[in-house]
């Protein structure tokens, strides 16, 4: 069920296609197997796509470090077509045994967390709806595929997710909802500096946050730099210990 706000939630057509996507996420759970789904998408999906991707080609030019633009190179990511979430997990566990499981659509904190303590993330495979393409209100898979998969090829990023992921899974509420800000205020909201140039500092990050309806695939670009800083290392460290190694 779509929120009464949502820009696909009068669309019959969008809904059931969102639904038909969803399922295949369900499938891959009931899989022995686990072998990701292939999403057959549909000429106005890969128009989005394109459409965003040539939107977001001068602010990473910008604002994105080298390791997230070489990241993109490595998983083959460009505007030509959307890859295949099966693809990218190879590509991904061959480079920083990091994986990739379909999900439904957003789910609560705790959950998403602990499963980057499995060295797993879960990311969707729909995609916004046509008539805001600059906007989604959740992750869709021109959020996860731009704003995310790039940066758990950088094992130190993979690592530092982890070691939140294994908090999660035991972390109290309280703990839960620092460990919860902490990824979304250094990955969602990505902090670089690479080199003396700081490429997204506190600032565009606050901006970000007041101005989130804008084009939402931006916020996570190049957030692999974030391990090199050692006061949100440091932090990690506070709150999960003792439970995490």
């Amino acid at each position: 069920m779509l929120p009464i706000d949502h820009p696909g939630a009068h669309d019959p057509e969008y809904r059931a296609r969102r639904n038909f996507i969803a399922n295949l996420a369900r499938q891959y759970r009931e899989d022995p197997q686990h072998i990701i789904p292939n999403v057959d998408y549909t000429p106005q999906e890969t128009a989005i796509w394109r459409h965003v991707y040539d939107q977001l080609e001068e602010t990473h030019g910008r604002r994105a470090c080298s390791l997230y633009l070489e990241s993109k190179r490595k998983l083959g990511i460009s505007r030509d077509q959307i890859p295949q979430l099966r693809g990218l997990d190879k590509k991904l566990k061959a480079i920083s045994n990091f994986h990739i499981a379909p999900i439904e659509g957003l789910v609560e904190t705790r959950a998403f967390l602990s499963w980057l303590g499995k060295r797993t993330m879960l990311c969707t495979q729909y995609l916004r709806h046509h008539s805001r393409p600059d906007y989604t209100p959740e992750p869709d898979i021109v959020h996860e595929i731009i704003g995310h998969i790039p940066n758990f090829t950088n094992p130190d990023f993979a690592d530092y997710s982890q070691s939140i992921g294994k908090g999660a899974v035991i972390a109290s509420d309280e703990q839960l909802e620092q460990l919860g800000r902490l990824y979304w205020f250094t990955v969602e909201f990505g902090l670089v500096e690479e080199g003396s140039e700081i490429k997204r500092s506190a600032l565009d990050c606050c901006r970000r946050i007041a101005n989130s309806n804008t084009r939402s695939a931006t916020r996570s670009i190049g957030a692999s730099s974030i391990w090199k800083k050692s006061s949100a290392r440091r932090m990690t460290i506070r709150i999960c210990s003792p439970f995490c190694s």
